[in-house]
């Protein structure tokens, strides 16, 4: 995709664009099918003026969410998901999870003072955020979180760096024992500094 916008807002757009494409399409719309293309994407990674170098793309509703279409099998399989997920009660689990997550991160934090503070207590999603010097909230430096994050990662947990935060999204299936492992590999990480 890369080398394709590359190539059309470097040329001629009619030149990188296969005919095929223009095909498909014609097609598409003529069976009234919606064809979108996600522009947050497409904005973020080529910038925004990406769609006037590129005429084509008037063809396709802009949209930001993936899910846009209403196709009714994409929404067919969501309610399928959904039942499937209260039958599951994953709900439940997530919140005992959560739980697991929240003490086991204000453990950590009694243990490592480069934990400043804990963003989380609902659910599965929270953050970390890593200091140098607790008492000052001094961020911790990049190197050092990259550290972390390959410890921890390396340990079998994959966590998401931005700044001086480590944050973490995990399934809502997960087990007490996958829990243990995430503890652990932070543990580990955050270890090295």
């Amino acid at each position: 995709m890369a080398d394709f916008v590359r190539a059309a807002c470097e040329t001629d757009p009619d030149v990188a664009i296969r005919p095929e494409f223009r095909d498909c399409i014609a097609v598409a719309q003529a069976a009234g099918i919606r064809l979108a293309i996600p522009l947050n994407d497409l904005d973020l990674v080529y910038g925004a003026n990406v769609r006037t170098k590129l005429p084509i793309l008037s063809q396709l509703e802009g949209n930001v969410e993936a899910t846009y279409s209403g196709h009714p099998v994409g929404a067919a399989a969501a309610l399928a998901c959904l039942a499937e997920a209260e039958r599951l009660r994953v709900h439940d689990n997530a919140a005992a999870r959560g739980a697991e997550l929240f003490a086991g991160l204000h453990a950590r934090q009694r243990k490592h003072e480069v934990i400043g503070d804990i963003r989380c207590g609902h659910g599965l999603t929270c953050a970390l955020e890593l200091v140098s010097v607790r008492a000052k909230k001094t961020p911790i430096d990049k190197k050092s979180i990259g550290e972390v994050q390959e410890v921890a990662y390396g340990a079998d947990a994959m966590v998401r760096v931005s700044g001086p935060n480590i944050f973490m999204s995990a399934p809502l299936v997960l087990t007490s024992a996958n829990m243990q492992v995430i503890l652990s590999a932070l543990d580990e990480g955050i270890a090295v500094l």
